[in-house]
């Protein structure tokens, strides 16, 4: 989600740059896609479970608006699925404040929680990505909302094995020769190459530092004491980090994206994250004109490329599929087919996504601003919904 807003104001301060008539900054649509695409049928209602997160795990209800209320937080601090990765056959979720949630794979209608709350409780956990088939990610204190105090020596990575469902540190600011009083407040991994930002923890005139690093020897199969030896790194300027945050223009999406998107009508502008299974790396593509002068507005949608199946997810749950779920055959004769996920009551909306087999998982929260109230996920059964 920081990302997302990260992406957005750089890309919209691009159009002014250009001279671009914009009335306000980019903002997530309200108008969602249901209005552009009314033909769209809704999936059945024995095809879905809802849960909602507690704080120590997470419990079945009918509605989201059943959930019990909860005071809302900043979306750091707040209990909520923050990022999602599918490797292999098998898919993860960070849970923030709470641990990681992914399905045992001889049964991928239960969902099972990995609690841990030395990394979890007092730090904030970010985007996750794939290491050699091990799930990795970002974990970091958010001092404007969180005063809580931390271990100054925590990880800023952090990887899950989960076989024996055990947390281990992978790599600390030490490693790059900085010291334990640095916080890496974003990280961005390319396939071998990271790139991270740097908050100084004091009032010095330097509040941020950029890096990019890489490794010449595998980081999970080097031993902790000898990560830093194999690591190259080098300063780069905040004119470079923008610009690998910024999305790429939906021209240059994969095939695969464009044909998911082909019964959208042409005029109809959003953002998308792409994530692409073992490559444990997400683009950003935009589809936005740059000769219109009314207000921007885009919608949102997260989208998954596995081997057998494209799909992409809207946050007002409209949804488009193409290929096959796992073991079965390809539907449609490989054409889109479009569905729509429960409707969301005001105020609530779907996010991450990610499927285990036949089951699709996808993310709800309530929100307001950057504020978080009730969360949870879906679960849906996509052999119900598709043949």
């Amino acid at each position: 989600m920081k990302r997302k807003l990260l992406v957005l104001t750089l890309f919209i301060f691009i159009l002014f740059s250009f001279g671009c008539n914009l009335k306000n900054s980019a903002k997530i649509s309200d108008v969602v896609v249901e209005t552009q695409m009314p033909e769209i049928k809704p999936i059945p209602k024995k095809s879905h479970k809802w849960y909602y997160f507690t704080y120590d795990g997470f419990k079945q209800v009918s509605v989201p608006q059943k959930a019990p209320q909860v005071l809302l937080k900043p979306w750091t601090e707040s209990i909520r699925i923050s990022s999602g990765i599918t490797i292999g056959t098998e898919s993860f979720l960070t849970v923030n404040k709470l641990g990681l949630l992914y399905c045992e794979p001889q049964n991928e209608n239960h969902a099972k929680l990995a609690i841990n709350s030395e990394f979890f409780a007092n730090l904030t956990v970010d985007n996750m990505m794939s290491l050699d088939g091990i799930p990795v990610f970002h974990v970091y204190k958010n001092p404007e909302f969180n005063s809580m105090e931390t271990k100054s020596n925590h990880p800023f990575l952090v990887q899950f094995h989960p076989d024996s469902s055990v947390f281990m540190p992978l790599l600390f600011t030490e490693d790059l020769d900085y010291s334990s009083g640095i916080e890496v407040s974003d990280v961005i991994y390319n396939d071998s190459e990271w790139t991270i930002t740097l908050k100084s923890a004091d009032n010095s005139k330097k509040e941020f530092e950029y890096l990019s690093f890489s490794s010449y020897e595998s980081l999970i199969n080097t031993e902790p004491n000898k990560r830093k030896n194999v690591i190259t790194t080098t300063e780069i300027s905040e004119g470079e980090y923008r610009s690998k945050l910024l999305p790429k223009n939906f021209n240059q999406a994969p095939e695969r994206v464009k044909s998911l998107m082909t019964r959208l009508p042409q005029n109809f502008e959003y953002f998308i994250e792409v994530a692409e299974p073992n490559l444990g790396i997400k683009s950003s593509y935009i589809k936005k004109s740059l000769s219109k002068s009314e207000e921007a507005t885009l919608m949102e949608a997260q989208v998954l490329l596995n081997d057998t199946f494209s799909l992409a997810i809207f946050t007002d749950g409209t949804s488009f599929f193409e290929g096959s779920v796992q073991d079965k055959y390809v539907v449609n004769n490989g054409k889109t087919v479009a569905f729509r996920l429960p409707k969301l009551p005001m105020g609530f909306s779907y996010g991450t996504i990610a499927v285990e087999k036949n089951i699709l998982y996808v993310a709800w929260e309530e929100k307001l601003f950057y504020e978080v109230g009730r969360t949870g996920f879906l679960t849906v059964d996509l052999e119900q919904v598709l043949y």
